[in-house]
């Protein structure tokens, strides 16, 4: 009971923190001119300022170092020093972690104000992503050789930050799917005893969902590059240093969860990239050829898209808690995830029936 407290003061904390800096630094984005001004593929009406991301930066960062601060203060020192000797021996990977994704956000920042080309921002994403492919973090997939495993973790988060980045494109979209990846991730976490794990998500889903209502249809903010890498970059670290297995599940399985979590940015990408390549058409080059640009135009109103995506998303989650029905509290995860996905989907089809 004490540690379900925590963890959503930890929510709590960080949701209302980003929800009360968002204005704040939505109105001095405005005067700094750091907004996405309307014309050519925006269909917005005026300027909006780019503050979700930098709003999600600080409230995760404020939350993050203001409980670790507070925690010695707060707790028994017996009981934590356990915890300590657990913190200090994945320092190392919380560092590359860290560190990787505050260059993802810087760069999206730059990104942001000068349009960056694709090389040297396909660069930079790498060298974000090398310390935590060299260290003990860095994927498998029951791959011996350690060069793969590099390149493979390289891959992985490299598109892991660009697939967050694609699906940005309609109000609500990567947020509302991202805290619903991130929120999962956070209870994985929790049920297998990675409470640093599920600490941190917890944070970054409570930076998220303050920004979601600044950010949804007709948005007041936008993540911009910097709140997409950053948060595609943490979602990739986080599928690698979430544990999945409990039990005597088959090996497999630890595979599929964080893919089932990351459905919708990982379908939707893979889906871009290979019709791009099937045109000849490099896979970075700007179009509306995603999934949620097919479904407006096929009819689905951006509103009712959202939500049909997010509900997608809650259902590969309560998908990926299924099949860990061995580790106590995964039916209720799978049951709590199966109703949200229920009432966006369902939503999603009565808004398109009122808007038809």
């Amino acid at each position: 009971m004490a540690e379900a407290l925590t963890g959503l003061s930890i929510f709590g904390v960080a949701a209302l923190l980003s929800y009360l800096m968002t204005p704040v630094l939505g109105r001095r984005a405005l005067r700094l001119g750091h907004v996405d001004l309307p014309g050519g593929r925006k269909d917005q009406g005026s300027a909006v300022p780019y503050a979700g991301g930098r709003a999600i930066l600080l409230a995760c960062a404020v939350t993050v170092v203001g409980g670790a601060l507070a925690a010695p203060l707060l707790g028994d020192l017996a009981t934590l020093r356990p915890h300590l000797d657990g913190l200090r021996r994945r320092l190392l990977p919380l560092l590359a972690i860290v560190g990787g994704a505050l260059l993802m956000a810087v760069m999206g920042r730059i990104d942001d104000r000068r349009d960056l080309r694709a090389g040297p921002r396909f660069l930079i994403q790498v060298l974000a992503a090398l310390p935590l492919a060299l260290g003990d973090q860095r994927l498998s997939l029951f791959i011996a050789e350690p060069i793969l495993q590099v390149l493979l973790t390289l891959g992985w988060l490299v598109f892991m930050t660009n697939a967050a980045n694609f699906i940005d494109n309609m109000d609500g979209l990567l947020a509302g799917v991202a805290l619903i990846a991130i929120a999962a991730f956070a209870i994985f976490a929790a049920t297998s005893g990675q409470l640093f794990v599920a600490a941190f998500a917890l944070a970054l889903a409570g930076a998220v969902s303050g920004v979601l209502p600044h950010n949804r249809r007709p948005a007041r903010v936008y993540l911009g590059d910097e709140g997409s890498m950053l948060l595609g970059f943490l979602m990739g670290a986080l599928a690698m240093v979430t544990s999945y297995r409990g039990g005597d599940e088959p090996k497999s399985l630890p595979f599929l969860a964080p893919l089932l979590l990351l459905a919708v940015p990982v379908v939707d990408a893979s889906f871009v990239i290979a019709t791009r390549l099937g045109r000849g058409v490099a896979p970075w080059t700007a179009g509306r050829d995603h999934l949620s640009h097919r479904l407006v135009a096929r009819g689905l109103r951006p509103r009712a898209t959202v939500r049909l995506l997010q509900g997608l998303g809650a259902l590969g989650a309560a998908l990926a808690f299924a099949l860990y029905h061995r580790r106590p509290g995964a039916l209720i995860a799978a049951g709590a995830f199966l109703v949200l996905a229920l009432v966006r989907i369902l939503g999603a089809r009565r808004l398109a029936g009122s808007e038809a």
